[in-house]
C-alpha cells in the first residue's frame, strides 16, 4: 500500500458515467485515526472569471461615504471589460424581506467599477434612518459578462463602529488566576477594529493607562467599625495606614453575602507603568507584583486621546494552595526552535528543594529532568528542542515541599518553530506562457526527498476548493494531538508566538488542563467545589445583451487569412499530478520538463515533500503560471445538450495584439449537428438548417478589444460532439482554433 515507504498512499477510483449528483465523502482510517474529504459530483461549467468586492474592512458611523469597488478578472489574468454590475447593500442579519439598497453600473476598461454611497443613504434605506453604529452590512455584486450572459457573484461584509480603536486583553496567554507573591503580566492588544495595526506614527500618538486594585480581608476592628458606621447611617471610604486608598465593601454585613468582607487597595504602579506609550507591534505589557494578602485583583485599562476613550476591565481570582506556596515559569521572547537550546526560568514563593520539569508533545512525554536548585527560590534550566516537539509542547514544572509533601506546579504551552524543517519551493522556468509551450517545473528540496506536485486550473479552484494540503492544515492536525479539536490556545500562539499558561486555580486543575495524569504519593491539592467559595471566580469578560455579429462572411477582400497552427483540444482541470525524487547528486533540485495545456488560465501549483530525516514539508504558498495568447477565442458551452433541440452558444474573441487586425470566426461543419441559419424571406424570419461551415467577419478589431458572435445548431447524434471554432486573421501565427466536446443526451421522460 505504501510503495515508496514514505507514508503516502495514492489510490484512485473512476466514477461511472451516471452517478447521483451531490456531495460524496472519502473516508480514510489508519491506526485508530479517521480523516475525511468531501467532493461534489454535478454537471458544471467552469467559471471564466472571478469577481471581487472591495470595501473597507470596517466602517465608522461618522464617515460620510462608503467606497465600493467591484473588480472582475478572467482566469488568464486580463480584466473583464464588458460587464454589467448590480450591487445590493443590506444588513448582514436582516433575514427575508429586509430592505435592500441597489446600485448599478458598468465595468471600465480596467475591469473595475467604483462607486461612493453616502452613509446617510445607507442608513435611510436599510436601517430605518438609525445610526449604523455596531450594525453589520454586506455588499453583494453580480457581474454579468455581456458577451455570454454568464454571472459571477461576490460578497463582502463590514461592521460599523464609533471609533477605529479597539483594546483587548490577550486572555489566551494570561491566566485567569494570579499567584500571590509572584509577578503577574497582562498583555493588552491595541489594534484597529479589523485586527490590523496602526502605523508606527499613529501608535506614537497613543497612550494606554492602567489602574490595578486588589481586595484584602478586613480586620476584625475594621468590620466592627464599618458595622457601627452603617448603624449610624454613615458609610464611605478611608485611607489605609500605608497610604493606599480603601473603599468599604458590603458595610451592611448581610448574611446572604457569600464572600468574606474585604476592602479595596491599589497596587502601586510607577509612572512608566501607569501611562504607557504603544510600541510599533501594538502590544502593551504590564507586569506587577501581587501582594501575598490579595484575594482578588482588578485590572483596568483605558485609552486617551486622540481616539474616543475605551475602557477594559479584568478580574483575577486567587490561585489556591494550602501552604500558600506557588511556582511560576518565565520564558523570553524567542520561540523554541528545533535544534536549539531553550531556556526557562522558574520562580517560587519559597525555597525549592529540587525542581522537576517535563516536556510533552502530541500526548507523549518526550523529556524529563531534575534540576538542583541549591535551595533557592529561582532557578534557570534548559533543554534541547527536537523535531518531535513540533508544533507545540506542554512544559510542566513542579517541586515537592518537604514540610507537607505538597506538589507546587506550573505549566506552559509553547509553539515550536521547525515543524517544516526544510522548505520545498516550486517555480516555473517562465512566469507566462502560451498553450503548447515547453516549460520546466523546478523543484528545490533536500536530497533524498520524495516530492508530490499538483497543478490545478484556477477556474476549478474558483468553482470549489479546499481539498489541497496546506501548512495550516497540518499544523492544526498535529496540534490536535495535544489539545483536541475546536478553538484552543494553540491557535493564538501561532499568531503571536507567546506562551499560553494552562489555567487552573490549584495544582490539580493546572495538571488536568495540561493533560497530565500525575501519579504520586505526594499531595496534589484540589480545592473542593462549593457554592460558598471563599474566593469566587469572576466571569471573563444582467443587464445588456449579446453584441451582434457583423453577419455571415461575404467580404472577399479578406484574402490573406492564416490558419491556426494548432487546434487547442487539451483542457484538463488538473495538469500536473507528479511524483519526483530528489537524488543525492542533484544538488537539492530537480527540473521536470512538461508541456503547457491548451487552457487559457492561471495554473495554481502546490507541492509537498517527504524526507526520512526531516519529515514533511509543504510549499508555503502556491506558484502561479499564467497562460494566454495575443489573440484567442473562447466558447461558452454547457456540459450537455438534448438531441433534436435547438441550441445557441457564444464564441468570444479577445485581442491583446499590439495592432488593429481583421478577424473572421468560423464554425466547422459536422455530421453530428446541423447549423441553424436565420434569414429573411419576404419580410418574414426564416430558419433553415444544414451541415455546413458558418463564418462571420468581425471587421477590424482594436487592441484590448473583445468581440462575440452567436452560433445556433441542432444536435443530431448522441454521445460526444466535437465543436470546432476558429478565429482567423492575416498575421502569421496569431490565428487561434478551439475544439471542445459537448455531450448530447436523450431527453428524459418522467
Amino acid at each position: 500500500m505504501d510503495p515508496n515507504g514514505r507514508g503516502v498512499v495514492e489510490l484512485w477510483m473512476k466514477l461511472a458515467d451516471e452517478v447521483p449528483a451531490g456531495d460524496w465523502t472519502i473516508v480514510a482510517k489508519i491506526m485508530g485515526k479517521e480523516e475525511e474529504k468531501t467532493f461534489t459530483v454535478d454537471d458544471y461549467v467552469l467559471p471564466r472569471f472571478e469577481t471581487e468586492v472591495i470595501i473597507p474592512s470596517f466602517g465608522l458611523s461618522y464617515d460620510p461615504l462608503l467606497k465600493i469597488t467591484v473588480k472582475a478578472t478572467y482566469t488568464f489574468g486580463q480584466p473583464v471589460t464588458d460587464g454589467a454590475v448590480k450591487i445590493a447593500i443590506m444588513r448582514t442579519y436582516g433575514g427575508p424581506g429586509a430592505p435592500i439598497l441597489y446600485k448599478k453600473g458598468m465595468l471600465s476598461k480596467d475591469g473595475t467599477l467604483t462607486i461612493e454611497v453616502s452613509t446617510k443613504e445607507i442608513r435611510a434605506a436599510i436601517n430605518g434612518d438609525r445610526s449604523l453604529s455596531w450594525q453589520s452590512i454586506k455588499v453583494t455584486a453580480d457581474v454579468t459578462e455581456r458577451q455570454t450572459g454568464r454571472v459571477q457573484s461576490s460578497t463582502a461584509s463590514l461592521q460599523y463602529f464609533d471609533t477605529p480603536l479597539v483594546l483587548r486583553y490577550v486572555n489566551e496567554v494570561a491566566p485567569k488566576n494570579f499567584k500571590p507573591g509572584l509577578p503577574y503580566t497582562i498583555y493588552t492588544e491595541v489594534r484597529k477594529q479589523d485586527g490590523t495595526r496602526f502605523t508606527e506614527e499613529e501608535y506614537k500618538e497613543m497612550t494606554i493607562y492602567f489602574n490595578v486594585t486588589y481586595d484584602v480581608p478586613l480586620t476584625k476592628e475594621e468590620i466592627e467599625e464599618n458595622l457601627n458606621a452603617s448603624s449610624s447611617g454613615n458609610s464611605g471610604g478611608s485611607v489605609s495606614s500605608s497610604g493606599s486608598l480603601i473603599a468599604d465593601i458590603d458595610p451592611i454585613g448581610r448574611s446572604d453575602y457569600m464572600y468574606q468582607k474585604n476592602k479595596l487597595a491599589m497596587v502601586r504602579l510607577d509612572e512608566a507603568q501607569r501611562a504607557q506609550s504603544v510600541p510599533a507591534n501594538g502590544w502593551v505589557t504590564l507586569t506587577f507584583d501581587v501582594p501575598m494578602d490579595a484575594l482578588m485583583v482588578n485590572i483596568q485599562a483605558w485609552s486617551g486621546k486622540p481616539y474616543k476613550e475605551i475602557k477594559l476591565f479584568k478580574t483575577l481570582s486567587r490561585a489556591v494552595s494550602p501552604s500558600e506556596s506557588f511556582l511560576q515559569l518565565h520564558v523570553g521572547t524567542e520561540k523554541p526552535m528545533v535544534g536549539k537550546e531553550f531556556t526557562v526560568t522558574a520562580k517560587a514563593t519559597d525555597a525549592m528543594p529540587m525542581l522537576t520539569y517535563q516536556v510533552f508533545a502530541k500526548g507523549a512525554l518526550l523529556h524529563t529532568k531534575e534540576v538542583p536548585t541549591g535551595n533557592r527560590s529561582s532557578v534557570d534550566f534548559s533543554f534541547m528542542v527536537t523535531r518531535d516537539m513540533t508544533p507545540t509542547i506542554s512544559l510542566v514544572a513542579f517541586y515537592i515541599r518537604d514540610q507537607n509533601y505538597e506538589v507546587v506546579v506550573d505549566a506552559l504551552s509553547l509553539s515550536v518553530d521547525g515543524l517544516f524543517q526544510k522548505p520545498i519551493t516550486i517555480e516555473f522556468s517562465k512566469q507566462e506562457a502560451e498553450p503548447g509551450d515547453d516549460v520546466e517545473v523546478i523543484v528545490k528540496a533536500p536530497t533524498d526527498s520524495l516530492v508530490y506536485l499538483l497543478s490545478a486550473d484556477k477556474s476549478a479552484v474558483l468553482l470549489k476548493g479546499g481539498n489541497d494540503l496546506t501548512q495550516d492544515d497540518v499544523t492544526r492536525d498535529m496540534a490536535e494531538y495535544s489539545f483536541g479539536g475546536g478553538f484552543s490556545p494553540w491557535e493564538f500562539m501561532f499568531i503571536c508566538g507567546w506562551p499560553s499558561r494552562f489555567r487552573g486555580y490549584d495544582a490539580f486543575t493546572v495538571l488536568q488542563n495540561a493533560g497530565v495524569v500525575f501519579l504520586s504519593d505526594a499531595w496534589v491539592y484540589a480545592q473542593l467545589a462549593s457554592t460558598n467559595q471563599r474566593y469566587p471566580t469572576m466571569p471573563e469578560d444582467a443587464m445588456g445583451g449579446i453584441n451582434e455579429a457583423a453577419g455571415p462572411d461575404i467580404n472577399d477582400d479578406f484574402k490573406d487569412v492564416a490558419a491556426a497552427d494548432v487546434v487547442r483540444k487539451f483542457f484538463p482541470e488538473v495538469w500536473l499530478w507528479e511524483i519526483s525524487y530528489i537524488t543525492d547528486d542533484s544538488g537539492g533540485q530537480v527540473s521536470i520538463p512538461t508541456t503547457v495545456p491548451d487552457t487559457l488560465t492561471t495554473w495554481i501549483t502546490t507541492g509537498f515533500s517527504l524526507h526520512p530525516d526531516f519529515g514533511l514539508s509543504i510549499t508555503e504558498k502556491p506558484t502561479e503560471l499564467v497562460v494566454s495568447r495575443p489573440m484567442f477565442i473562447t466558447l461558452d458551452l454547457p456540459m450537455s445538450i438534448i438531441r433534436g433541440e435547438n441550441y445557441c452558444f457564444t464564441a468570444t474573441i479577445f485581442s491583446y495584439y499590439n495592432a488593429t487586425i481583421p478577424i473572421r470566426v468560423t464554425l466547422d461543419k459536422s455530421s453530428k449537428f446541423s447549423n441553424i441559419h436565420v434569414g429573411i424571406d419576404q419580410r418574414k424570419i426564416k430558419l433553415t438548417t444544414e451541415s455546413a461551415y458558418y463564418s462571420y467577419f468581425l471587421g477590424d478589431v482594436e487592441p484590448n478589444e473583445m468581440r462575440s458572435v452567436k452560433y445556433c445548431f441542432v444536435p443530431t447524434e448522441l454521445g460526444e460532439i466535437p465543436v470546432k471554432v476558429s478565429a482567423l486573421t492575416n498575421v502569421q501565427g496569431l490565428s487561434d482554433a478551439v475544439e471542445r466536446i459537448i455531450i448530447c443526451k436523450v431527453k428524459a421522460h418522467h
